[in-house]
């Protein structure tokens, strides 16, 4: 069986980059039938569960396909996060909040990313749990 080498990066970086365009044309496909807060709900179900598969993968075929899923699902991530940043902060102070905003999460992803940096699978399960937990206050807050 002969080895085929392995695609260049910019196939890779293409492939990821049509995913995001992917899906925030899915997201404005589906906001008018479903609602912002179902999408954003799914989207991160959907990225809770890539990045746990792509822990517990060994093939890099994959764990790609895991990431192309992930960046699919950031497509419709932002136009989500905006439309609930507008629906939730006032204009005149969206930007502090979207920097307090940022700042915390610094707060609470740079420790853990920090102890589990070294192991991949480590890693995953973290941001699979930190999207589970997303998800959670999410649906907690919509109820």
């Amino acid at each position: 069986m002969q080895h085929c080498p392995p695609p260049p990066p910019a196939v890779y970086f293409l492939t990821l980059t049509s995913c995001d365009a992917v899906g925030n044309y899915i997201y404005t496909l589906t906001i008018s039938k479903y609602g912002n807060d179902f999408i954003f709900q799914v989207v991160l179900m959907a990225n809770a569960g890539a990045f746990f598969l792509a822990s517990v993968m060994a093939s890099p075929q994959l764990v790609f396909l895991a990431s192309i899923v992930i960046q699919t699902c950031s497509g419709g991530y932002w136009p989500s996060i905006g439309w609930l940043r507008g629906r939730y902060f006032l204009p005149e102070i969206r930007s502090v909040t979207i920097t307090l905003t940022r700042v915390f999460t610094l707060c609470i992803i740079a420790p853990l990313l920090w102890t589990f940096h070294e192991s991949f699978t480590m890693t995953m399960l973290v941001c699979s749990g930190l999207n589970a937990v997303a998800v959670f206050l999410q649906f907690k807050i919509t109820q």
